[in-house]
């Protein structure tokens, strides 16, 4: 579908990534597209795909967007598998409440698949589920992270020598600088579509300034939180800094104190990432301070927020060593927690008070808070995100019983208590994907 207005700059950068898109669908052959681009078209491409989505229909794509690091070759199926399924939920846990919508019920995973074939099988249920709500179900694949380059380009190929249905499309959106997958094109010729756009990025973003005055500010707001995502992700400083000055602009005229939480919590992430922990540190007490606002003044999500930067906080003072001053940080965190029945972030916090612990060589007393945060996970309701975080604790708990504590008599308890949580196969759930938890919800 053309865009309005074609001689506007980014309407045209727009028709030509159409274009672009429309020819790779029609190659039945081809199973993934590769953008080889630079940053600022990488950002010009993500902005297309939620436009696309935006103007979706039964005869269009449904694109969801990965940015998630790759760490292993083994669970990053796992990791898009179970990022895939929280999208669903997060968009639709209040249709799904309300009946409005039905709950989908996603499959497990069996013990003789592959996480790639989970991921498959999983991508096939939610089309399935879905109907003809879109026609391409499309993966967009753009790691933040890639921290071994052969097994990175070893999991590409794996995927693409799997059987895929013709209604599941891949793309993938790579650095120039950093070309890993290009090596496998003489490889894979017809499944591997690959193009280099030459977007005029400088034109399209003059002409979205142009339209900066006239934009609805909550729109105007939902992009630079985007562009601040990315800067974040990449430890753009610099312009990290500049967006956070515009977005708290529009957060303190329009009164979003919940907005504001997030800008400082985004902010927070950026520094993190570049190991700037003081500035970490300085921008989540920010988000405190705001979130604390935002609870005095009975913001529906006060409380929640206010959790959420506690975790931020001490999150960095582990990665400092500051073990003692994060354990009083997540302890007294866990007692709100628990005091408003959220067991779920509650375990989260138990967890990482017996990792501090861990980290100091007092075994013991993680062991014992470990069990408090299966406590937890039983007085909680089933979810991914639940039986994620207890499946992290209860392999925590494994290696720890094999080897500092009783070794095989603890082991065994905790099998027990493993499956009497999360099943026979809870070896195999998702969750035991590396646990990372959000800095900020959008």
């Amino acid at each position: 579908m053309p865009y309005k207005d074609t001689l506007k700059p980014i309407h045209r950068q727009f028709d030509h990534l159409n274009t672009i898109w429309s020819s790779f669908i029609a190659d039945e052959s081809a199973k993934l597209m590769r953008w080889s681009v630079d940053d600022d078209e990488a950002d010009l491409i993500s902005l297309f795909f939620d436009i696309q989505n935006e103007r979706s229909d039964a005869s269009s794509e449904l694109f969801i967007q990965f940015n998630d690091a790759f760490e292993s070759l083994d669970d990053y199926a796992y990791v898009l598998r179970s990022h895939l399924i929280h999208e669903y939920i997060h968009n639709n846990s209040a249709y799904v409440k309300n009946e409005l919508v039905k709950q989908w019920n996603y499959p497990p995973i069996s013990e003789a698949q592959t996480s790639i074939d989970a991921l498959i099988d999983t991508c096939i249920s939610f089309k399935s589920f879905n109907g003809d709500v879109f026609r391409h179900l499309v993966l967009v694949i753009s790691p933040c992270e890639i921290y071994d380059i052969k097994q990175w380009q070893l999991w590409i190929a794996n995927i693409l020598s799997r059987k895929l249905p013709s209604y599941i499309k891949l793309t993938l959106i790579e650095n120039k600088a950093r070309p890993y997958a290009e090596k496998l094109l003489p490889h894979f010729r017809e499944t591997i579509f690959s193009v280099v756009p030459n977007l005029d990025v400088r034109s399209a973003l003059r002409d979205m300034a142009d339209e900066e005055g006239r934009r609805e500010p909550e729109k105007e707001f939902k992009q630079l939180i985007n562009a601040l995502c990315s800067a974040s992700t990449k430890s753009d400083i610099k312009k990290v800094n500049r967006l956070t000055t515009d977005l708290l602009k529009i957060a303190q005229k329009h009164h979003w104190l919940e907005m504001e939480v997030n800008v400082f919590l985004n902010v927070g992430a950026g520094f993190f990432k570049a190991n700037n922990t003081k500035m970490a540190i300085h921008n989540y007490k920010k988000a405190q301070y705001a979130a604390s606002q935002a609870l005095a003044a009975g913001h529906p999500s006060g409380r929640k927020l206010f959790i959420q930067t506690r975790i931020s906080i001490a999150r960095v003072l582990c990665e400092l060593a500051s073990f003692d001053k994060a354990v009083k940080i997540y302890r007294s965190t866990a007692s709100l927690c628990g005091s408003i029945n959220d067991h779920t972030t509650a375990i989260e916090c138990w967890w990482n008070v017996a990792q501090c612990y861990e980290n100091t060589k007092n075994f013991d007393t993680a062991w014992e808070f470990y069990l408090v945060a299966l406590k937890h996970g039983e007085l909680s309701t089933q979810s991914v995100e639940r039986d994620k975080i207890l499946a992290t604790v209860g392999h925590a708990m494994l290696q720890l019983a094999n080897t500092s504590l009783k070794g095989k008599q603890d082991s065994e308890k905790v099998e027990r208590r493993m499956i009497l949580l999360l099943g026979n196969n809870w070896r195999m759930h998702e969750s035991i994907v590396k646990l990372e938890l959000s800095d900020s919800e959008i």
